[in-house]
């Protein structure tokens, strides 16, 4: 079984400036072409580099579009979350 103690967790934009040597500081640069260009270098086996992209909430919508992949075998999951949920996830206090 694996446990989320089991992992190390990091930034997409430390990532990408660890990568590539440099980041302009937003998402553009986190998805899988970047995953795919790391795997070429890297050659992770499969569970060795996962990541988590979340899509910005639309104007007005209720759902997080999310994607997990990994490097060496490609999209895992993928689905949409409501807000309202996570937002009782939060471990602060956050407005609804």
């Amino acid at each position: 079984m694996q446990r989320f103690e089991d992992y190390e967790y990091l930034d997409g934009e430390l990532v990408a400036g660890l990568s590539l040597g440099w980041n302009f500081g937003d998402g553009h640069l986190h998805d899988e072409h970047l995953m795919q260009a790391i795997q070429a270098q890297c050659g992770f086996e499969p569970g060795e580099l996962r990541c988590i992209f979340v899509k910005s909430q639309p104007i007005l919508g209720k759902t997080l579009s999310y994607r997990i992949v990994d490097a060496a075998t490609g999209v895992i999951e993928q689905g949409k979350l409501p807000v309202a949920e996570l937002l009782t996830r939060q471990p602060w206090a956050a407005s609804a």
